[in-house]
Parts: structure tokens; sequence; C-alpha cells
């Protein structure tokens, strides 16, 4: 609705109260609240004549989303009338949907004859329209007017804070919206990198979890592997950051490295969700990954220590960098970044160079420290 809360008149909201039996001094405090109130303006010269406001609830006022709530709480049953036609409203958003468009023509001209009644107007430029199709063009019928101006159609629809297509179905914008201002979020946390690894998991738990996971319980049944993925680098991201690896770094060393879940296994435990074949798909995945990983990994200093786990550790990037690739690329005869291959040479000492090859070298007097430093 446009400028809903500042145009709703005052005197519909004490009625509306009434209707609902608010009586007595309760009653009669609102309306001391709703007097009109006038008010002047000073251009430095002389004030303005007086002008009154019989309109408006207070901005700003915790009361206010009540009183227009019940201003406007007669709508379904005005809209009861069309019995295929269905309505969510939350404050002043509403959707109304329904398989049958004359009918939803039909009720969106009685809600507007009803709004305008009550000095409240849809608001036209921001009312889209959106078909749940299987794909194809719109048909030349597909058409909604509020006002003698047709509505724009859209493919996807933001509804408090879920991103709708019209396949229905499809989260992937959601989804990847989600991660996007988890992400923004967690760049927002200051000196992230000196904070303790059980500090940083339970921030990520209080303040991104939530904002990653928003209405997760909804969708998760239509969540495909893909989708499960790109909503798992929401706590891996956030958590390469905190060791300080390069967000090319897989995501197994970096759980690993945390000792913690994935983010979709955390979801799965807290809201008590259902094991779809996604979910098995993606489980499945991640526990080969976890196969293919190297045995020494699990000897490196990152996984045999835990002190770098501490706050305010200026070694924690040095180890976690080597526990992540070990610095092979830097001695091995292959002057290019890669994994550990079947010729692989050490510059060294001329033997075969593993992926962790570097502190097993008899002839290697430097510690982790030279090696993460500017690449050779």
């Amino acid at each position: 609705m446009k400028t809903a809360f500042d145009t709703l008149p005052r005197d519909v909201v004490i009625q509306s109260l009434a209707e609902v039996c608010l009586t007595g001094p309760l009653l009669r405090l609102i309306q001391k609240i709703l007097n009109r109130d006038c008010l002047q303006v000073d251009d430095g010269l002389q004030l303005t004549a007086q002008i009154y406001q019989t309109i408006g609830v207070p901005q700003g006022d915790n009361i206010s989303p009540l009183l227009f709530i019940v201003a406007i709480r007669d709508i379904p049953e005005v809209l009861s009338a069309f019995e295929n036609v269905y309505i969510v409203i939350y404050a002043d958003d509403m959707v109304l949907f329904s398989a049958d468009r004359l009918e939803l023509q039909s009720a969106l001209s009685t809600l507007e004859q009803h709004l305008n009644q009550k000095g409240l107007e849809i608001n036209v430029t921001k009312t889209k329209v959106m078909k749940f199709r299987r794909g194809g063009r719109l048909k030349n019928s597909d058409k909604f007017y509020v006002s003698n101006c047709a509505l724009e159609f859209v493919n996807e629809f933001k509804y408090l804070g879920v991103i709708l297509t019209s396949t229905a179905f499809t989260f992937t914008r959601h989804i990847l919206d989600r991660v996007r201002k988890t992400h923004l979020a967690g760049i927002g946390i200051d000196n992230i990198r000196d904070v303790s690894i059980s500090t940083a998991l339970a921030l990520f738990s209080l303040k991104l979890a939530p904002m990653a996971s928003y209405a997760i319980r909804v969708i998760w049944p239509h969540l495909t592997l893909q989708n499960m993925i790109d909503l798992d680098k929401a706590k891996s991201s956030f958590l390469k950051r905190v060791l300080c690896v390069s967000q090319y770094t897989r995501n197994r060393y970096v759980y690993l490295l945390c000792a913690t879940n994935t983010f979709i296994e955390d979801l799965k435990m807290k809201f008590q969700l259902q094991a779809t074949p996604a979910y098995q798909n993606f489980i499945s995945q991640y526990e080969q990954k976890l196969c293919e990983i190297d045995p020494d990994f699990f000897t490196t200093p990152a996984m045999i220590m835990s002190t770098w786990k501490q706050p305010l550790q200026k070694n924690r990037s040095v180890v976690c960098r080597h526990a992540a690739h070990g610095f092979h690329w830097k001695i091995c005869d292959k002057h290019y970044y890669h994994e550990a291959e079947h010729d692989c040479k050490c510059l060294m000492c001329g033997d075969y160079c593993s992926q962790y090859h570097l502190l097993k070298c008899t002839l290697n007097a430097m510690p982790l420290s030279f090696w993460a430093g500017e690449e050779t």
C-alpha cells in the first residue's frame, strides 16, 4: 500500500478499535494520541498558517503497526466471497493468489475499492504480478489492472525475504542472495583473524547462520545438490577468513582444521530437517572427498598442535596455509601452483616431492615462516 502509515485516517483507526470491542481508558488514551494536531512552518520571516493533521499513525511508535493491522483486519472477510482467491497479509504487504485469472482481477478490484473507502491506496509501482508456469511466454490475456494502470509481470519477486521464481519450486536465486548477504555481514566483523577458532564458530552460529538459513524449513525439501553446495559456502568462506587461507582452499581442509561439521549438516541437525536425496548426495560427495585427503595432512603442525587456534596467534596463517597445500609448488621442479603428481621432484634433495614433502626434506633448514613469505 502507498504510504500506508502516513495516509491512514485516524478516525478509521478509532472506529476499528471500537469494532473489536476496545473500550474504557485504553481507547480514550489512543484517542488522545491520535487527536488532530497542527503544525506551522517558520521560513525565517513569518509563520505559515496552521496545518491540521488528521491522518497517519505515529512514525516509529511501537503501537503503529498494531493500529494499522487492526484497521485492515476486515480485508480477508471482504475477499471471502472469492472462493478461489487466497490472501496472505503481513503488515502493509499483501499477496493475492489464485488459479483463476478473472476471479483474481475481480478480487483485486474489490480490494482497491475497499481500501479507497479507508483512505488507503494500492501502490501500483511496487505491486507486481507473477505467473507460476513451466516456461513459455505469457498469454496476451495475462493482464491485471489497478486504477486503470496495468501491473508489471515479473519472473521473480522477493516477499518477506524469500525470492520466489515463476517455477515456484526453484530457490537458487534465494540461496545465492542469502550467501552473498552472509558474506558481506562476515566481512563487517572486524579483526576476525585475531579471535579464537571457538569464538569464530560461536560468532558464525549467532550472527551469520540465521541470515544464511532464513526460511530454510520452507525451502529445504526443494533444494538441489548444487543449492546445498552453494549454501555451505556461507560457513566455509567465513572460516577461510578466520584461518587466513585462500578462498580457493578446499572446504574439507577448512572443516577438519576447525573440527566442525559442514553448514548443511548443522542445518539438518538444528532444524531436524529430513534427509532429502539432495542432502544424501551432498553427504556422500563430502565423505568421498574426505577419503581423498592425503594422509600426511593429518601429520601437519596445524593438525597436531592447537595453540594456533587460540586468540591473537600470528602464526595461524603459516600453519593453516601449510596444511592447505604444503607449499608444494615452492620446492617442486614444476614452477607453478599444482598438487603433487607422481613425477614431482624436490629442488633441494632431488627425491620424490609429495604434497607435504617440505617438512620431511633432509636438506630443508628453513622454518615454515620462510616458505610462507614471498613466492619463490
